[in-house]
């Protein structure tokens, strides 16, 4: 319910955006793009090695962690996801345009299971996994130069910035197959209290680069890279976003 009330929100300051900018000669169009994104250098929170650590507050670590004196550790990520953006812009002259669009970057995950190694054989402790899920959606506003490179070709750059929502969630259980647990049973057991969640909204820079192919007289394809600037933040530091996309634009 949140999730959709913010995107109303997001939304109607896309409309507000777009009503805000300027009128003067020039033309309006609508632009959509549907691609691929990915969250850069996802990695676990903290540090991996006797604890396995969460982010910040509410982790497994970080003064409340679980100690393995032989461990195996291993971690897989889910980095990439399904990006679209929608939204419209105003082409100012020839060469610039000014653009407003709505942007969902999906999601990615980092899981990180840790068992006991060989020094518990032939009854090794239950393994215990944690996953961590990023997402991310927000608002751009952007400025798009471009220059024409040949018959019905362009080729453009983009500078602007981006109202990112970011929501991060984890979820922790032990893999108890084979390990009965009073109360619990036998299979994988979630426990509630390791299951920190947090949002935040931020804006971030944002540049791309693309190619554009003016199929009418009133419509252009696009290929476009855009990285999002510190989009993700992991606790100890912020990475990049990058998507890669091909879309239409359509001039009124």
């Amino acid at each position: 319910m949140t999730r959709c009330i913010n995107r109303a929100s997001a939304l109607s300051a896309l409309c507000l955006s777009l009503i805000a900018v300027p009128a003067m000669a020039g033309d309006w169009y609508l632009v959509a793009s549907i691609g691929e994104s990915t969250f850069n250098d996802l990695k676990p929170s903290g540090a991996v090695g006797p604890f396995l650590f969460g982010s910040g507050s509410g982790g497994i670590g970080s003064g409340g962690g679980i100690f393995v004196p032989a461990a195996d550790i291993q971690i897989s990520k889910d980095d990439t996801d399904t990006f679209w953006r929608v939204g419209g812009g105003y082409q100012v002259n020839d060469y610039f345009a000014i653009e407003a669009a709505y942007l969902d970057a999906g999601e990615a995950d980092v899981e990180v299971s840790l068992g006991a190694a060989g020094a518990f054989a032939p009854v090794p402790p239950p393994t215990l996994g944690t996953t961590v899920t990023y997402k991310m959606s927000g608002i751009e506003v952007s400025g798009l130069g471009r220059y024409p490179v040949a018959k019905k070709f362009h080729v453009f750059g983009r500078l602007g910035v981006v109202y990112l929502e970011r929501e991060r969630s984890s979820r922790v259980a032990f893999d108890t197959i084979g390990q009965p647990i009073p109360g619990a049973g036998f299979g994988p057991v979630l426990l509630p209290g390791f299951a920190p969640e947090s949002k935040d909204s931020r804006v971030k820079p944002l540049f791309g680069v693309g190619i554009q192919y003016q199929v009418h007289e009133s419509v252009a394809a696009r290929l476009e890279w855009t990285r999002f600037q510190d989009a993700i933040d992991l606790g100890n530091s912020e990475e990049d976003i990058d998507s890669l996309t091909v879309g239409l634009s359509y001039q009124f």
